[in-house]
């Protein structure tokens, strides 16, 4: 029942008692980080794009319009949690309070709630796997189908690279990288939350190639968050 094409979402965003820019108040949402895999028919290969603020501007406005710009008017928005839709809600109060709310753009924010599915009230109603125990995060139910499902491993490969066996997590497999003679890495939420700060607001970011380095590592997280959630709806489509 979901209408293609299918844009599957992920945002990546802070709260911090000291705002990162002028005008935000304390604790104020900061979503710096989105990632899109559009599907346009069933069994269809996904096209990725994303968005990073690697800016120290205020970055909710151009999160908003690149995000548009992405997923447009038509299709459904894939998401694993009502995290995007309060985000959503959240910047386009911001937007309005700067001015900077179009009514053209205030349209396409109220007419996003009516386009989203929660993959995840899916999983918690509609779905079993022995390996998931009760368990519903998105990186659980991965790994559950990651263990039992070789065309699951075979679509992965093919549409991202990533090759791995039944025993490997795919989350734990994302590569580290070398940042100020240290490797880092990001299996989560609040790894990504740290890596961004890193990124924009400590010695480490003020070099351009660790500045670069933190974007890979922030970019290659968030683009398995959402095409997990391609391979997730892929096996579901296909069990049913």
């Amino acid at each position: 029942a979901i209408p293609y094409p299918i844009h599957y979402i992920d945002f990546e965003a802070s709260r911090v008692a000291l705002p990162y820019h002028a005008g935000m108040r304390p604790y104020g949402l900061l979503a710096f980080q989105w990632s899109c895999h559009t599907v346009d028919a069933p069994g269809g290969a996904p096209r990725h794009a994303e968005w990073l603020n690697i800016e120290s501007a205020w970055p909710s406005g151009e999160f908003v319009r690149t995000l548009r710009a992405c997923v447009g008017n038509t299709g459904a928005i894939a998401v694993w949690s009502p995290f995007e839709a309060s985000t959503l809600r959240d910047l386009r109060e911001q937007l309005e309070a700067r001015g900077e709310l179009s009514p053209e753009l205030a349209t396409w924010l109220d007419g996003l709630p009516a386009r989203m599915v929660d993959l995840h009230k899916i999983a918690q109603e509609e779905y079993y796997h022995p390996l998931m125990k009760g368990r519903t995060s998105i990186k659980v139910v991965l790994d559950a189908l990651w263990q039992t499902d070789p065309q699951m491993r075979e679509q992965c490969a093919a549409w991202s690279g990533l090759a791995l066996d039944a025993n490997a997590d795919p989350y734990k497999a994302l590569p580290p990288i070398e940042i100020g003679g240290v490797e880092r890495s990001v299996h989560d939420g609040t790894g990504a939350i740290e890596a961004y700060e890193m990124m924009l607001f400590s010695a480490l970011g003020t070099d351009p190639d660790a500045r670069a380095r933190w974007s890979r590592l922030l970019k290659q997280y968030c683009e398995l968050d959402t095409l997990s959630m391609v391979l997730i709806h892929e096996h579901w489509r296909r069990l049913s």
